[in-house]
């Protein structure tokens, strides 16, 4: 009866472990955090960014939220990188030197991308979509700046 227990125990955590595996996270130090919610105020996914010292390089990703995991939805990271001067705080890069996206049906995550982005201004835009009555409704956030 031990050996079932303990036998049960371990397939237990495997498939406990198979399920946070799922998502892959950004290399260096979250530098921008911002929910994506519905008009109601539910958190529905987070758009994060993160910068990597050594490798000079900014990562971003889509997570799902408790309210969206392990659901099939159009998920988007848009990732961009430019000079300063073709930076704008509300509109991003008018001429990106780098950019990278991740889209398409996912249960977990957009992303993650990656891009060079020392010296450089960063805007990056999360988004995932959702049913509502009649249709779908897409809702996204972005985060800009971090111009180093």
């Amino acid at each position: 009866m031990h050996r079932l227990i303990c036998s049960f125990a371990i397939v237990l955590a495997g498939i406990a472990f198979s399920g946070t595996a799922l998502a892959q996270s950004c290399p260096g130090k979250l530098v921008g955090l911002k929910p994506i919610k519905n008009p109601s105020g539910q958190k529905l996914a987070e758009l994060q960014l993160y910068y990597d010292a050594n490798s000079g390089k900014n990562c971003a990703r889509t997570m799902h939220s408790s309210a969206t995991w392990g659901q099939n939805r159009h998920t988007t990271v848009l990732l961009q990188t430019c000079k300063q001067e073709n930076f704008h705080p509300r509109n991003g890069c008018s001429k990106p030197l780098l950019y990278n996206e991740d889209w398409g049906n996912r249960k977990y995550q957009a992303g993650p991308v990656s891009v060079a982005g020392e010296n450089r201004c960063v805007f990056v835009q999360g988004g995932i979509v959702m049913p509502v009555a009649g249709g779908q409704k897409a809702y996204r956030v972005e985060i800009s700046g971090h111009c180093g």
